[in-house]
């Protein structure tokens, strides 16, 4: 990680992120994790057009948000986690969508703003609907189903979860 960011290849860094995400997420480094994915954040140039540049500089930015969050300080995390998902919203990596649209959807939800997280997980979820990706589908609406339960719409996200389960299950 920390190699391809000195050398600037951040094609070769990208893979990393999904895995240095979930072992700090499961090892509970939250604060660990928030200056790792700075070190992304400023390794790299913020003025670069080059997509994997500009792509890892959104998966960093939407889990440096997502950690924010955890440790209490959704409002800072908002900014990146919401530059990361206009970012990549229009990509055809949806998996690096779909990570930004967590991060911000968790920022969202410890901020209270639950419509926030029903538009930008609807959003995912007609994206991950028209790639016809199962996978992202579901997770989208296991997300959008939390936003419906943090408002106590329960049969929303009943409904959510039951559809999610659907998808996987083919």
């Amino acid at each position: 990680w920390r190699h391809y960011l000195a050398t600037g290849n951040a094609a070769a860094a990208r893979p990393f992120v999904e895995g240095l995400y979930y072992l700090y997420e499961m090892r509970g480094w939250y604060p660990a994790a928030i200056s790792l994915f700075g070190e992304a954040i400023s390794a790299l140039d913020e003025r670069s057009d080059r997509e994997d540049v500009v792509k890892l500089r959104a998966l960093a930015g939407a889990a440096q948000a997502w950690f924010l969050a955890l440790i209490g300080q959704p409002a800072a995390g908002e900014a990146l986690a919401r530059l990361a998902e206009q970012t990549l919203r229009d990509s055809p990596d949806l998996a690096a969508y779909t990570t930004c649209v967590r991060g911000l959807v968790v920022t969202l939800s410890y901020l209270g703003r639950i419509e926030e997280v029903v538009g930008a997980t609807e959003a995912a979820m007609a994206a991950a609907d028209a790639a016809h990706h199962p996978f992202w589908s579901a997770a989208m609406r296991n997300w959008r189903a939390h936003g419906a339960f943090l408002v106590g719409d329960i049969g929303t996200a009943t409904k959510l979860l039951q559809d999610a389960y659907g998808r996987l299950e083919q």
